[in-house]
């Protein structure tokens, strides 16, 4: 079409049509409702610990 051999739209055409499939696939099998509350609540206690560390004197 533009000049591409079409070997290359071909390429473009499945990496296109696998992350679709591969998007819709984590979707359904990983919820984010599951995934997305455990990782908020451990990073605000790491947080406040880690960087400041004891008081300094």
């Amino acid at each position: 079409m533009f000049g591409l051999p079409v070997w290359i739209w071909l390429i473009l055409l499945v990496v296109i049509l696998v992350a679709i499939v591969g998007l819709f696939a984590v979707r359904r099998r990983r919820p984010p409702t599951r995934a997305m509350p455990p990782s908020p609540p451990q990073m605000p206690p790491q947080e406040p610990m880690g960087p400041e560390g004891p008081p300094p004197p």
